[in-house]
């Protein structure tokens, strides 16, 4: 089960009544931690994808009893009692095309979201059912939405760092797997390999350019000041980079 607040919940049934019938994804922190343990940061955003049209979207979140939409951030609503969500439209017409674009004229990239609603475990928080995509593919969409506005997506930094170190628990067994005892791997490459080479599983040709531009683009440097206790310098952030390539490329 997410564990969500109860304004949270709340929030997340209010908005499965709006669209009773849609797919909704869940995506952002709440997610990743139902995969790994989340010290280095909290969060109390609610983050949604639903599988609607752009038309479709707001008025019926408008319509609850209560919320409000962000006069400038076309996604963002706010619950009655508060309650901050995300709520990005992403129909199957929507992800095809790769991106929504706001009336603003910004556009948002939406490429991945394949791969969140085709890779992903039903899970219940509070009351409603919600599809938690895979890590790997969280660990694709943070990429992409640090590439769409890097200045502002340090969080996707942390959180990415986080997951090439915590991805595989430190026993688990996947660590003693035949083909990794094979390959001689140092406990420390084992988690971001695998990780690499997950991913590099689930991925078409459509998504391998954009984490070869996050590798091209996101520097050692950038990941360290982000990263967990354990990195001291950028060596270790250099050699997850790598370690998660080379699984990636496997």
């Amino acid at each position: 089960m997410v564990p969500l607040t109860q304004p949270q919940a709340a929030a997340l049934d209010a908005i499965r009544g709006a669209f009773p019938d849609a797919d909704i994804v869940l995506i952002g922190a709440l997610a990743l931690g139902r995969h790994v343990e989340m010290s280095h940061r909290s969060t109390d955003d609610l983050d949604l994808a639903i599988a609607v049209p752009m038309e479709s979207f707001a008025g019926p979140i408008v319509s609850l009893d209560g919320w409000t939409q962000h006069a400038k951030m076309e996604h963002r609503f706010f619950s009655a009692d508060g309650q901050m969500v995300d709520v990005l439209p992403a129909s199957r017409a929507l992800v095809e095309r790769g991106y929504i674009e706001w009336s603003s004229g910004e556009r948002m990239s939406l490429v991945g979201f394949d791969l969140a609603f085709a890779h992903h475990t039903s899970e219940q928080a509070g009351d409603t059912a919600v599809l938690v995509p895979s890590a790997p593919v969280l660990a694709f969409l943070k990429m992409r939405a640090w590439l769409d506005r890097p200045e502002m997506r340090r969080k996707d930094l942390a959180d990415l760092a986080h997951l090439l170190v915590c991805y595989v628990g430190d026993d688990a067994d996947r660590r003693f797997e035949g083909e990794v005892l094979e390959l001689g791997m140092e406990f420390e490459d084992v988690s971001p390999f695998l990780l690499g080479r997950d991913l590099a599983q689930l991925m078409s040709a459509v998504h391998r350019p954009h984490v070869l531009e996050f590798l091209d683009r996101a520097t050692p440097e950038q990941l360290t000041a982000h990263g967990p206790p354990s990195w001291h310098s950028t060596e270790h952030a250099e050699r997850a980079l790598s370690c998660f390539r080379e699984g990636l490329d496997e």
